[in-house]
């Protein structure tokens, strides 16, 4: 599996530094403030506003000194590259069927075979049924008999039975 890091770019995190410098100035500020006005709750806030500011603007100086280093190191979301993604074989994706099949149709399923399915008008449906091309695996759900109904590149392929202008509407 390839993996990817998605991370901030350097640029980015200068803008951070600059956003963090001005909010910690406005804490100082702030405490100041309410110091002089002897709200003391205020001050406590203040307090914490100014260590959560420092927090944060040491994570953004952490990652811009080590950002040509150890990528992992770095705050950063792995992804898995598109490139990689529906690569499952024929047989998991009968798998899947299959468990449909035993099953019924439940939230983690159907979100799994949610990128294999399309909407076709009813009557194309209808005229597919009767041909025998799709059968129902679960009540209301169907599914192609064989692979010559839909194409990576194309999407789906009906044969030349049914005019195009019936698969609109």
């Amino acid at each position: 599996m390839q993996k990817a890091y998605v991370r901030p770019t350097k640029s980015a995190l200068i803008a951070g530094m600059i956003v963090v410098t001005a909010f910690l100035l406005l804490g100082i500020i702030m405490f100041f403030v309410l110091m002089q006005e002897g709200a003391y709750i205020g001050m406590v806030f203040m307090v914490f506003w100014v260590f959560i500011v420092l927090l944060i603007g040491g994570i953004y100086l952490y990652n811009y000194r080590n950002y040509d280093k150890n990528v992992e190191g770095n705050v950063a979301e792995q992804i898995v590259l598109p490139g990689q993604m529906g690569k499952e074989d024929f047989a998991d994706k009968l798998q899947k069927l299959d468990k449909l099949k035993r099953e019924g149709p439940h939230r983690e399923l159907m979100r799994k075979l949610q990128r294999y399915s399309v909407n076709i008008p009813k009557r194309v449906f209808a005229q597919l049924e009767s041909q025998g091309d799709v059968h129902e695996i679960w009540q209301g759900i169907y599914a192609q008999v064989g692979n010559k109904l839909y194409d990576k590149s194309l999407g789906v392929v009906i044969d030349g039975n049914i005019a195009p202008n019936e698969l609109f509407g």
